[in-house]
Formats: structure tokens, sequence, C-alpha cells
């Protein structure tokens, strides 16, 4: 605490900065702007709250500001510091209400949580923080509103900052943080300003992964808030088409990427899906449930597996465990309603809830126009903590659908036929995760969840506007049911290790026809209409973190795959070495085997005497290794650099000479 004081009190203090002044026949804000010009005091208020009709002669010698703007302001007029800007407002009207900023502070391997740790504001006086209370939990109210920088600190821990965290007005700010533990014996304590935010959440990243806050993905051109589009600002990274979000890593196959929520597993959760894709025009995730998540884009670490391009590792955040709030907003999105608050104040468990539906519906059904995308998506999180661990329900729904219609006269007759085709999908996962403290140094997590994909098309015939009925041109579906369970032991500050196995069951089913008109009359051929039940999948892995110290450390691993159809499997070894030369350089050297199972539907084609001639595929595979360095050459300026080699091979391709092939 005294070396975290030292350091703030040194800083400038604006309204305590002695100023001298001689001006006649001056108003108000001729005032302020003398000020500023001749100190570089800068002030910001709405002109309308000053007199400048009145004029006074202005004349201070060696008195602070505090005391000038005392005497020359009208009583109605308050001021506060902001970000180093002094903030004009009106007592009675314009003062805006402070805000809270609360959470809880854990240590990054074990998730056990910290008991007096030092939680402050950078940049106000007098210095606005607290410490953590038995459980981690901390509290810092009466805090201004706008963008504020949150220090985190702890002895044997390295300290975390969180610089621009926007606090609003009508909702509190919970902010959880993860400490990760020192490597080095402790010596001296030393708080530094400077934090590396690109840094990845999970512990075993090396190279080729950056965490990213959802203020970011509202931050960059053309996200619209969603994180996919967020990710073609990296390097290496592009979009396949202005129209969907589905992205190309390194010259990769969208369908090569890797979506999780909670560290599980998800369908690819953009509304208008289609089986075996990764995007879409629209996510179904919701910015205002999410939080700082991580984004991979080679050579990632052995708890991920079926995946080769890269990987989204989301996570939600949880509900406020201490007031309810709502939230409503209107927007190109679309109307969007949500609601969070405490479940039990008591045990600090939340509630999370948000619901949207899509503007162009709302406008289409309002004036009846056609081929206007309708969407409409739901997310939700319950979080249950209890003393030896936390239960927490989380997922997503969608649904969407888009109507175009044809036109098709009968030669010869005044008969008109019309067909409007209804293509359309829904997506749906729920998981829960039960973590339970098995000591203080270990703790298992329990998963169960369920999702389901249900591409489909409908087409409804009207002949002279009568309507001759509905025929299903498509259906396709996916579900998929999971079970996992994985271990992390934080052996003693230098030895991390994980471990974790996982069962899914897939069922999947396509019925397709063959719609038209023909001779005045619907014509239905039937081309597909199969179900296949069973199609089980093991996953498992096991991770080994050491630290040399503080600047060097290194991440081993193996990921496991074994597809029971045809028995085939995968051991896939994953290397990382990271080494910190300096506050500000790092360098990072990564390998990795990574597989793919195909998309199901892929291994039940039959040719025209039906036989499964890919019944006995192999995953596709990949060598990944990547050689990275980044210097930050200010709080604000990084550079980063990778070179990466990439070798794909057990590629399906066609039998006959062809371009075609899984990845394209």
């Amino acid at each position: 605490m005294l070396a975290i004081g030292s350091q703030l009190n040194a800083q400038d203090n604006i309204l305590k900065k002695k100023i001298s002044i001689n001006l006649d026949r001056s108003n108000v804000v001729e005032l302020l702007n003398f000020i500023s010009d001749k100190y570089k005091i800068y002030f910001s208020y709405d002109p309308d709250i000053l007199k400048t009709e009145i004029r006074n002669n202005y004349k201070f010698e060696n008195e602070t500001l505090y005391e000038i703007l005392n005497v020359v302001l009208d009583k109605n007029i308050d001021f506060k510091i902001i970000n180093n800007q002094v903030i004009l407002y009106k007592k009675n009207n314009t003062e805006i209400k402070p805000q809270t900023i609360r959470g809880k502070v854990v240590d990054k391997d074990t998730y056990l949580p910290l008991i007096g740790a030092t939680v402050i504001l950078k940049n106000t006086e007098p210095v606005m923080g607290t410490v953590t209370d038995g459980n981690g939990y901390y509290a810092i109210t009466n805090v201004p509103v706008g963008r504020q920088t949150v220090v985190v600190s702890f002895i044997g821990y390295k300290p975390i900052t969180f610089d621009n965290i926007m606090l609003l007005s009508a909702k509190e700010k919970i902010l959880n943080v993860e400490m990760e533990e020192s490597a080095n014996d402790i010596e001296e304590v030393k708080v530094h300003a400077y934090s590396r935010k690109e840094n990845a959440l999970n512990d075993m990243a090396t190279a080729s992964a950056r965490s990213f806050t959802i203020e970011e993905t509202e931050k960059y051109a053309g996200s619209w808030g969603d994180p996919s589009r967020m990710a073609i600002n990296y390097a290496g990274v592009v979009m396949a088409g202005d129209e969907r979000n589905d992205i190309v890593i390194r010259g990769n196959s969208p369908t090569g990427l890797i979506w999780q929520l909670e560290g599980l597993p998800i369908p690819s959760p953009n509304h208008f899906d289609d089986l075996g894709a990764t995007g879409g025009p629209v996510s179904i995730l919701n910015n205002n449930t999410l939080s700082r998540s991580d984004f991979f884009t080679g050579a990632f670490p052995a708890e991920y597996g079926n995946g080769y391009s890269g990987v989204f590792d989301l996570h939600m955040r949880n509900g406020n465990y201490n007031k309810y709030e709502f939230m409503g907003q209107l927007g190109f999105a679309g109307f969007e309603a949500g609601a969070e608050g405490p479940v039990s104040r008591k045990n600090k468990s939340s509630f999370l809830v948000n619901y949207r539906y899509s503007m162009l519906g709302l406008v289409g059904n309002m004036l009846w126009i056609s081929e206007l995308p309708h969407y409409q998506d739901l997310n939700y999180k319950i979080n249950i903590p209890y003393k030896k661990g936390n239960l927490s329900l989380f997922g997503f729904g969608g649904s969407s659908y888009i109507k175009f219609n044809y036109y098709y006269p009968v030669e010869g007759s005044d008969v008109m036929w019309e067909e409007v085709e209804k293509s359309g999908s829904k997506t749906a996962f729920s998981g829960i995760n039960h973590t339970h403290f098995i000591s203080d140094h270990t703790r298992i997590v329990n998963s169960f969840a369920y999702s389901l994909r249900n591409p489909h098309t409908d087409e409804i015939f009207k002949r002279n506007n009568e309507n001759m009925g509905s025929c299903l041109e498509y259906d396709d579906f996916e579900s998929n049911y999971m079970l996992s369970s994985k271990i992390i032991s934080k052996i003693n500050r230098v030895n991390l290790i994980k471990a974790g196995i996982r069962v899914e069951m897939t069922k999947i089913g396509s019925v397709n026809y063959n719609n038209s008109v023909e001779n005045d009359s619907v014509i239905r051929i039937k081309k597909i209409d199969f179900r296949k039940d069973g199609l089980y999948t093991i996953y498992a892995f096991t991770e080994f973190q050491h630290k040399f110290s503080d600047n060097l450390t290194i991440n081993t691993g193996v990921h496991y795959q074994h597809f029971m159809l045809n028995h085939t499997q995968s051991i896939e070894p994953r290397f990382g070495l990271k080494y910190n030369y300096s506050q500000k350089g790092e360098i990072g050297l990564a390998y990795g085997n990574h597989c793919q199972i195909q998309p199901f539907f892929t291994y039940f084609f039959t040719d025209s005497i039906n036989n499964y001639n890919n019944k006995n595929l192999d995953f596709t595979r990949s060598h990944q290794f990547v050689l990275s360095h980044d210097y930050a050459f200010t709080r604000n300026l990084h550079l980063k650099i990778e070179g990466y080699y990439q070798q794909l091979y057990d590629v399906p391709v066609l039998k006959y000479d062809s371009t075609f092939s899984i990845i394209n």
C-alpha cells in the first residue's frame, strides 16, 4: 500500500496547482481559456451554464486552482477531475450519478480467492481503492463515470492493470480478476503500471494467441459487435466474404475453426447456419453477455482439439450479484432487452439473460416487406458459488429465416404459380459446469452439454393466390450430447498440470426433396432421407507447465482423439516456450500437431449402388510451427512479428483429378 500511495501522490494534483492571474474586464470563459493556455489545464463544460455577459477584473497571486474556481464560479456550478480534465457542471441537474466497480480476485490457476488483494483506481485524488474480503470480493463505490484505469496487486503475484474500463451511469461494472503467481522468490514488491493486455487468458498459450475484450469488438471498424468480424483486423486473418463472418486464418478453410464457450465446444454460434460451417451472416452470441476471451491462430495448447485453423475461446460474464439491473436498446442489429441481478445476495449467486429481435425483421413485419432477414436469439447464464466450488448454467439459442418469392406463369393460360421459399436455421446450446475444489491447489470441473443445429427450407406453392400447401425442400439436423471432466492442479508456484477427458455422442439426419412446378402441378422427388445415431467421439488431453522464472516458461502437452465410427485416432503433441527478455519484449516458440474429423454427413454419402465409400476417411491433419517476437514501445503501441510454417496432410480429395478437396 505504501508503494502504491507514494507513486500516486507523486503525480501533480491539478486542483492544488498554484496560479497567478491579472485580467481586466474579462468574462469567466476568457478566464478559463487563459488558465488553459498558460498552465495547460483543460476544462470541459456546457457553455450555456456560464454567464459570459458579466465581466470582472480577476487578480490572483499564487492561489490554488481550487480556491480560484470556488471564487469565480456561481454557487450552482461544481467541478471535479476526470482523466486529468476539470469538468464543470450544474449541481442541480447535470451532475452524473457515480457508479460502482465490483468483482472477485482469484488465483489464475487454482481459482481460489485472494484475500487482501489491493484494487485501486489510477488518476483519482484522493486515491480511490479497496482490498478484497475473506472470499476475494471487492467493491469500489462512488466512482465517476467514464473511462477508468484499475490496478490490482497482491504480494507474490504479478500486478495487473486494466486500462480504459468504460463505466456507465446506468450500470455497475463487474470486473473479475485472475492473477498469476510470480515464479520468483519475493525480495521486494514492485507495482508497474504497464500491463500486456494482449496476452491470452489461457495459461498454456505460448504464441499465436491473444485475449480481447468485448469493448474491442465494438471499437474495431466493421466489427458490428461480432468477435469474428473483429478478428479480421489481426494479421493473418481475413474474411471469406462481407456477407458472412466466416474467417480464413493463415489460408486455412473456415471449417477448421474451433468455437468454445465456458471451456466447452459449441456449434457455430451464428444465424442462418449450415452444417459443417463455422460462420454466418449474424452472430447469435450477444456482446452484452460476454467477457474477456481468447483468440488463437495456430499451434494452440493441447486442451483444444478437433480443429486446425484457430480457436475462439469465449467466456460469459456473471450477472450483478448485488443489485437488479435492466437494459434495453434499439440499433441496426435489432431490438434488445436484458436483465441481471442476484439470485441470492448471501452467497453472491446471480443470473443474466438477454433477448434480441432483428431490426430488419421488425421493419418487414410492420410494412409487409418480404426478403428481409428475420432472426431472434437468447443468451443466459446462472452462476451459483458455494464454499467449495461453483455451479453455472449457461447457453444460447437462435432462430432465423428469410423468404423469397418466385413466379411461374403457365404458358397458354391465365394461371400464375407463386413459390414462397422460406430458408432458415435453428441453433441451440446449453451447458452445466460444476467446479469443486478438492484442495487449495486442485480443482475438478465436471460438465454436461447439449447442442442442436437445424438448417431447413420450406416451400409454399400458390396457384392464382390460392394456397396449394407447404412442401419441405430440405431439413438437416445435428444434435450432440457431451460429458467431460478435467482436473487442474497447481503443484507449486512453478508447476501446473491439467488433464481432461470428453465423450461426445452425435445424431445426424437429413431429408431432401426436389420440388418444382411442371404441367400446372407440383412435382416432388425425394433425393435424400437418412438418419444416423450413436456417432461417438472420445477426446483426452494432458498439459504441463513449468516456470523456470518469471521470464522463462515451457508448456508441453498431448491431445488424443478417437472417432468410434471407423476407429480413426490421433495422438497430437504440443509444445511451447516463452521467454520475456525484458519487461517490454518477449519471444515465443510453439509447435502443434492438430487434426479434425470430417463433417459428419461426408461419411454417409453413397454412390449409385449405395456404397459408403467415405466411411473410412481419416482426419484432416496439420503440423504447425510458430516463432513470434512481441515488443511494446509504449503502453499503446507494440509490434508483433510471427513467422509460421504449416503442413496439411491426409486431406480428403476426389478419386479423379480435380482441384476440389475438403479444405476448399
